[in-house]
């Protein structure tokens, strides 16, 4: 019993103790500081995988959604007529939905009965064509050939050519055949190519090449595509993502991989960052320091084993002979100020990484408003989606935007960050609950986004006045501003962005610095025949807002350019955006006489001017039937605001407010169309409601004053008092006299 005694005095040394606790405090600080640099690192991975995920996802449905739209338009021909002209007016019109496409590469028409395609480049044999995008191999072509014969298809395919010079290379193309009836067995097939490069260029513009590695997966070829460093790749085996969860992130030693599925054809992504050296310096520290502690507790059993049985020396005698000599001791004098230390380091670079995070986050925010302002986002889930993600203060579903430029360009790209905060600092003090301000760049422009609650434009011209009148004090002088127009949607940034840059060509042009609103730009200027492109981009732009009165100005001045230049490219795109038009027109418009005007339009399709007449004959009774629509709403509008204030008049927080907010409309516009309406104010309405409603309750009830003025909506007798003697030239009180039956 003395010898255990011993044995354990000599265990529990102060000395050993005291190292024991040092080595577990710097195990658990590095596992606590690895954790949380590979969670920033994971929620890194996340936001990149999500963000490539929605790109692709929504340019594959804006595919499939092309496809369809094709088919039901009946635009491609059902046969290969053989015929040159034809040929190239078809080549034509896919030339235009492939340049206004954001990832088609190529699009092409394969007709089986005269085994040709026709692509945006021209008409080709199917051998030939085939020949244009891939390895001339036997098999592949046959493979090929057996994919177009399928009848019918409606699917996306990968083909692998390995015979490149660059190595094997994976094409992604999407077949369709179009369903129109005819008693042909086998049908035209849509052929569409993505470009594949674009999406890299996206990628590449969001990782490093030397750390990091992006890939598109495919379960039957295995990479389809990858952006960084590929050597990477060599640390996951690709082909077992579908034995990890549909969303998972997991370390694998130095890396860290993270894996993402798309909802299309069994698309992939895989996502790898190599670990940096603070990193891996952490995930070998805190496992070397847990082996450590054990060692020590085995080097104190020895020592205190051996020495309780053997030599019987004192285990501080040892310790000290360990102090006397510094070059034999592992730990400083000070052991925890020293973890102190190295935690706060570490804590430093922490904070360099997540500085490095939230830039990449505020480029991958830039990079959506960029797509926002090029209308390249298609559904409306996806823009709330990535305003949500992105925390974005958009206070109202109108929108407009503004292009800042000097004439100075030193005032700008001598010192761009200063710019960009001073842009911020205007656009945040600006900012109030009618308007906000979002900051962005496209095409080295710095650009701002204004939402806002209302259609008004008092406010917002108020706010983008406050916000030139800030910047210029700010800068001096030089500033140009160039201003769009406010519309409902985020559909329509856009075109609020082109009219921007428009006022921005025309301040640049006349040198002129200020702000200047697109709808205060000369008509000439708008109208001039400077480019028949240009007023195509705006008939375009007109028609999408449905416009048609500006877009009747627009007409004219378009042919007239088109014959000056020759342009039939021109002319051609005219007829198809017209037949797209009558196309949508026949579906909103019941009564549209839609025959008609195909046929008006196709006697146009070889003469400029039977073109032009046609296209303006439809653009009137487009306006016409709109004003038809807008004043059957209006009436439907009406109607609901009437009968909501017969069912809420004793509300008392009914009015003009009230009911504004709920209609979405503005308070005095409100209140002068229901008057034009049902001659009478809103207020005044409700107010003769509630009296009729007190006449019978002073009749039927018992009740006091007070209780009939509050179930009423009146806050106090008083009023309730003051307005039934203003309506019936007497008091409450006195009516329910006269009215009672035991009045003689």
């Amino acid at each position: 019993m003395k010898w255990k005694k011993k044995l354990f005095s000599k265990f529990i040394n102060p000395y050993i103790f005291m190292v024991l606790i040092t080595v577990a405090l710097a195990g658990v600080a590095g596992y606590a500081t690895k954790k949380i640099l590979t969670d920033d690192m994971i929620q890194k991975h996340t936001t990149m995988v999500d963000f490539v995920n929605s790109y692709v996802d929504n340019h594959i449905l804006e595919i499939e959604q092309l496809a369809y739209e094709l088919d039901f338009s009946k635009q491609i021909p059902l046969f290969d007529s053989l015929n040159i002209k034809n040929d190239v007016l078809l080549a034509n019109q896919l030339s235009v939905i492939q340049s206004s496409s954001g990832i088609i590469q190529t699009i092409g028409v394969y007709y089986p009965d005269s085994d040709r395609v026709i692509s945006d480049s021209g008409p080709f044999t199917v051998r030939c064509f085939y020949r244009l995008y891939h390895q001339d191999n036997a098999d592949y072509y046959a493979s090929y050939l057996e994919q177009l014969a399928e009848q019918p298809i409606s699917t996306f395919k990968i083909f692998t050519d390995t015979g490149r010079l660059d190595g094997p290379v994976n094409d992604v193309y999407y077949y369709y055949t179009l369903k129109n009836s005819s008693d042909s067995e086998k049908m035209p097939v849509i052929i569409i190519k993505i470009d594949m490069k674009k999406i890299n260029n996206l990628i590449g513009e969001l990782i490093s090449n030397t750390s990091e590695c992006f890939a598109i997966l495919n379960e039957e070829v295995g990479v389809i595509t990858i952006t960084g460093n590929e050597e990477l790749l060599e640390h996951v085996d690709p082909m077992k993502i579908d034995d990890y969860d549909d969303i998972t992130a997991k370390v694998v030693g130095d890396h860290v991989v993270y894996y993402g599925s798309s909802a299309y054809q069994d698309i992939n992504y895989l996502s790898i960052t190599q670990q940096n050296g603070l990193m891996s310096a952490l995930f070998t520290s805190y496992k070397v320091m847990f082996v450590g502690v054990a060692l020590v507790f085995l080097i104190d059993l020895i020592i205190s084993v051996y020495s309780s049985k053997k030599y019987r020396k004192s285990f501080s005698r040892i310790i000290g002979m360990m102090q006397e000599n510094p070059e034999k001791s592992v730990i400083s004098d000070n052991p925890f100020s020293y973890i102190e230390s190295n935690i706060q380091s570490m804590i430093d670079k922490n904070e360099t990484l997540s500085n490095q995070l939230n830039r990449q986050e505020t480029e991958l925010c830039n990079t959506f408003l960029a797509e926002a302002l090029k209308g390249d986002i298609q559904e409306e889930a996806v823009f709330a989606a990535n305003v949500q993600k992105y925390k974005l203060n958009f206070v109202g579903d109108y929108f407009g935007v503004l292009i800042f430029d000097s004439l100075d360009k030193s005032l700008i790209y001598e010192n761009i960050e200063e710019f960009r905060s001073r842009l911020e600092y205007a656009a945040k003090k600006c900012s109030n609950t009618y308007c906000q301000a979002t900051l962005c760049v496209l095409d080295d422009f710095y650009c701002m986004i204004i939402s806002q609650t209302e259609e008004e434009m008092q406010h917002c011209r108020a706010f983008i006045t406050e916000l030139s009148s800030c910047l210029i004090q700010e800068f001096q002088a030089g500033l140009q501003i160039g201003c769009g127009n406010v519309y409902k949607g985020y559909a329509q940034i856009p075109i609020s962005y082109s009219e921007a840059k428009s006022s921005l060509k025309y301040l640049a042009n006349s040198e002129r610095s200020g702000m200047l609103v697109y709808a205060d730009l000369p008509k000439e200027f708008l109208y001039k025949k400077s480019d028949s492109l240009d007023l195509l981009a705006k008939v375009v732009n007109c028609i999408k807002l449905q416009d048609y009165e500006n877009c009747i100005e627009v007409i004219p001045a378009l042919f007239s350019c088109i014959d000056e230049e020759g342009n039939e490219e021109a002319a051609k795109a005219t007829l198809f955006i017209a037949f797209m038009m009558l196309e949508e027109a026949s579906v909103s418009f019941e009564r549209m006489n839609y025959h008609y005007y195909y046929r008006c339009l196709a006697s146009g399709a070889a003469d400029n001017g039977k073109l032009q007449k046609a296209v303006l004959e439809l653009l009137e009774e487009l306006k016409s039937m709109k004003q038809e629509k807008i004043l059957i709403n209006f009436d439907k509008k009406i109607v609901m605001i009437k009968n909501y204030i017969d069912e809420n008049f004793c509300d008392p927080n009914i009015g003009l407010n009230l009911l504004s907010e709920h209609f979405s409309m503005n308070n005095s516009y409100l209140s002068k169309v229901f008057k034009k309406s049902f001659g009478v104010g809103v207020l005044e309405y409700i107010n003769k409601l509630r009296i009729e409603k007190s006449k019978q309750m002073l009749i039927d009830t018992n009740l006091s004053l007070l209780q009939i003025s509050e179930s009423i909506g009146y806050i106090s007798d008083i009023t309730f008092i003051r307005i039934f003697k203003r309506y019936e030239g007497t008091t409450p009180g006195k009516f329910r006299e006269a009215m009672s039956p035991n009045d003689s």
